[in-house]
């Protein structure tokens, strides 16, 4: 992906899909109906859904972003609950007619809509400040997803151009995590990951479950 796509990408609004249109989602795709919470996200729209058969995520995503990103996504967060040693995960809610990935058009526009287990806990958006026993707690969190995501290769037959920058940077995301823990989290450094994001499987906690466990 070229940066110009990615700064178009960011530009996006977030979807355009209401609580009502989520509800005939939800029925048509998956036959599930309960009560919808949105959840606060800087481009998806997702939903907390409330229903008798337990709490879930509906996240919503534009049709920009390509499937086979989606996909890693989920193949990243099934890799890591196959290990015993990662961190929980949330579980894919395949539809009823097992896709893990819905492609849908809401009033003229695409989308693409994936069902996540919603995992108990208090969003970091939610909050203004980090203790430093919080912040010592996310990045022990971060290096045992890092560490059980070290084997895990996208499928083979889908090649993921994408995902091999992202690994790159997981040492330096390590490095960023224990400089942190190391100068006590002085206000002075404030370079800390250096812009850089932690592997996909990292990201595909944070960004599937929408929530801090």
């Amino acid at each position: 992906m070229t940066d110009e796509a990615l700064v178009d990408r960011m530009a996006l609004p977030r979807p355009d899909v209401t609580a009502s249109d989520a509800e005939e989602i939800l029925l048509a795709h998956y036959s599930l109906s309960g009560t919808l919470t949105e959840l606060g996200s800087q481009q998806d729209r997702n939903y907390r859904v409330d229903s008798d058969r337990g709490r879930y995520v509906l996240k919503i995503c534009h049709a920009a972003y390509e499937i086979r990103e989606l996909e890693a996504q989920n193949a990243a967060i099934h890799h890591l609950k196959s290990r015993q040693d990662a961190p929980r995960v949330p579980q894919v809610i395949p539809t009823n007619e097992g896709r893990e990935i819905v492609v849908l058009t809401v009033r003229g526009r695409g989308y693409q809509v994936r069902l996540l287990e919603y995992l108990e806990g208090q969003g970091l958006t939610e909050l203004t400040y980090l203790a430093p026993a919080s912040v010592a707690a996310l990045g022990a969190l971060c290096a045992r997803a890092g560490a059980g995501a070290c084997r895990f290769q996208p499928s083979r037959s889908r090649p993921q151009p994408a995902m091999g920058s992202q690994a790159r940077r997981a040492g330096r995301g390590a490095a960023a995590v224990r400089d942190h823990r190391q100068c006590g989290a002085r206000p002075d450094r404030q370079d800390h990951g250096h812009g850089h994001s932690p592997h996909p499987a990292v990201g595909a906690i944070a960004s599937a479950a929408g929530r801090a466990s």
